[in-house]
């Protein structure tokens, strides 16, 4: 119940503002959707470290999943010029991304994870059972010899009986309480400064999430949070650990669709090859991003090679590669090439029914027109 007051409040902070600015410009079932997104990926972003279940990020990922269930798709451009990631990621969220990349905490947020850690800790009675331990491995060897001498050494007539472990203790003079004590305060001071620190070295979970969104915003702020992390994650990589080549990968990624060099030069190269490379490749490559990233005359020249390519553009644990590149490059000039030749000619039902007979078509009309085509635009 209280995240969803929470998610209330949110949404009428910034209801106001969205009305002053977007009132003429955008419909209302758009602009009430933009604050939804708005108010959920502003929660999930403050409470993603102390209850990741709160809001959505992903709710956020673009394209015409912006303002899905709210206008047709073919009217979606009508509004282009007024819908952009500035809308829903405002200065405060922006800050509040670095800091996530800088993996740097807020002191509430820190202190809540730590006391929530300690309180685990306490449960059965850990502390002090641990404490009893580090006891008795400091004395039990001496406690022993000082037992078994007195044992063999006693005068039977003053005590004809063995010692026992209570008067070890007591010959020994050991407040075992007051030790006690101390070692619990010593341990549990230790292990808060130890689970600090674990904490300041662990990236929250949806970090990935975070980085994609970089890569959409496009925000200069965001750029050197983004260099540091990949500086830091490259430092520290090892090859058995998946997330993390994961994150690197999207990082780098991120950096390549926000133009920064050398990132972008050095992913463009991996995107560009010869015709007859296309044609021997056994794994297309991430064609995506020449459509929707680089979104440009060239990137769909480039695209239109795979027509030529039947390598799988994906792979699943369950049924291994499958897919198709010239049916990828196929469907991203369908749907962002708007040149009215074009899509007459693909639309046709026999052109669709047989694409991988009629790639030839497409591919000579792409060289034809390049420099001409009427893009449109990647969210």
């Amino acid at each position: 119940m209280k995240q969803y007051l929470l998610l209330l409040i949110m949404l009428l902070s910034t209801a106001r503002l969205f009305s002053q600015v977007y009132s003429q410009e955008l419909p209302e079932n758009i602009r009430e959707r933009l604050l939804w997104i708005k108010a959920n990926t502003k929660l999930k972003l403050d409470s993603c470290r102390t209850n990741i279940f709160v809001g959505n990020l992903r709710i956020g990922f673009l394209s015409e999943k912006l303002i899905c269930n709210t206008v047709s798709l073919e009217d979606i451009d009508q509004y282009a010029q007024y819908l952009n990631w500035k809308i829903v990621y405002d200065d405060e969220m922006i800050a509040r991304m670095i800091q996530l990349l800088n993996n740097e905490y807020r002191q509430d947020e820190l202190d809540t994870l730590v006391n929530r850690q300690m309180v685990f800790y306490d449960q059965d009675s850990w502390y002090e059972q641990r404490a009893m331990d580090e006891m008795q491995a400091d004395t039990s060897k001496v406690f022993l010899q000082v037992k078994d001498s007195l044992n063999r050494n006693r005068d039977r007539e003053v005590h004809p009986g063995l010692y026992q472990d209570f008067d070890v203790f007591q010959y020994l003079g050991l407040d075992t309480t007051a030790r006690c004590h101390f070692l619990v305060d010593s341990i549990k001071i230790a292990l808060r400064e130890e689970t600090t620190n674990r904490y300041l070295k662990t990236y929250v979970s949806i970090i990935k999430d975070i980085v994609m969104q970089c890569g959409f915003i496009k925000d200069k702020r965001l750029i050197e949070p983004l260099i540091n992390l990949y500086n830091k994650l490259k430092k520290n990589n090892t090859e058995d650990e998946e997330d993390q080549r994961s994150l690197i990968y999207q990082v780098k990624w991120s950096l390549f669709s926000m133009r920064v060099e050398p990132y972008y030069s050095n992913v463009l190269k991996s995107l560009i090859y010869s015709l007859d490379e296309v044609r021997k490749m056994e794994f297309a490559g991430p064609l995506y991003a020449l459509a929707e990233i680089l979104n440009n005359q060239d990137s769909f020249r480039e695209l239109s090679k795979y027509m030529f390519s039947d390598a799988p553009t994906g792979a699943t644990s369950e049924y291994g590669f499958q897919g198709h590149a010239y049916y990828d490059a196929f469907k991203y000039i369908k749907k962002f090439i708007e040149n009215e030749d074009l899509q007459k000619m693909i639309s046709a039902k026999d052109f669709n029914i047989d694409i991988e007979k009629n790639r030839q078509k497409v591919y000579d009309w792409m060289q034809k027109n390049y420099g001409k085509y009427k893009i449109k635009r990647a969210w």
